[in-house]
């Protein structure tokens, strides 16, 4: 599943679109679909976001609803990425990767630079 609009990806979840599905070269699910890379146009494919600060808020938004719905924080693609790992790596992702951190993620799973968070 890949939706930019939250409402659209809520009433999908709400009506059995399975959040924990993998699909693609790299197994992804929603969550880590996400991060798959730092496309800031993702902006243009949905008419609602209008800067690249109301698109990181929909990540974050988007974040918070599949997990409510039973993602895996700590799900890995193929290459044995976390959505940690892959929101770390992106410009501008601080909320989420310190919504992650917050939210349980297993940060010990590999080693990582974040470049948002100091120790």
């Amino acid at each position: 599943m890949y939706c930019l609009d939250s409402d659209i990806a809520n009433s999908l979840l709400l009506n059995g679109a399975d959040v924990k599905l993998k699909s693609g070269k790299r197994n992804l699910s929603a969550l880590l679909n996400l991060f798959l890379n730092d496309d800031t146009d993702k902006a243009c494919k949905n008419e609602k976001i209008k800067t690249t600060d109301e698109m990181f808020e929909v990540t974050l938004e988007l974040t918070t609803l599949y997990l409510s719905h039973g993602a895996n924080i700590n799900d890995k693609d193929s290459e044995g990425k976390t959505a940690l790992m892959l929101a770390s790596s992106l410009k501008n992702h601080a909320k989420v990767v310190t919504y992650f951190l917050d939210s349980g993620t297993d940060q010990w799973i590999t080693m990582v630079k974040m470049p948002f968070i100091t120790p």
